[in-house]
């Protein structure tokens, strides 16, 4: 399995890696961004089976990059996994096209999407 992982926090990266490494043997390679364009553009190069999009990255949008994402590959997998827990942010998460939004308080939540 691969993941792409969209996160513009260095240690929030290495959480989720040990989060996944620990819970998720069959993972093959994560893939790391911090930025829209970049995470477009790595989706379209190694076709991950999960994406773990932030919504604030270092520059452009998680939700947009999603969208982006989504357009191009409807099948796209995208969790959201972001520290605001707000009902506008998980609506427009789901117009985007992500089918799972996980607070970065319950990142174990990860490992049982991705299984």
């Amino acid at each position: 399995m691969k993941i792409l992982l969209v996160e513009d926090n260095p240690k929030t990266r290495v959480m989720i890696r040990k989060v996944l490494g620990s819970t998720q043997p069959d993972i093959e390679k994560i893939i790391e961004c911090e930025d829209e364009n970049e995470a477009v553009d790595l989706y379209a190069r190694h076709n991950p089976n999960w994406v773990l999009m932030d919504i604030g990255l270092k520059t452009g949008s998680g939700l947009k990059a999603t969208e982006r994402i989504v357009k191009a590959d409807p099948e796209a997998k995208v969790v959201i996994v972001t520290l605001f827990d707000d009902v506008e942010y998980r609506k427009a998460a789901e117009e985007a096209g992500a089918l799972k939004y996980v607070l970065k308080d319950r990142l174990l939540e990860i490992a049982e999407i991705v299984c």
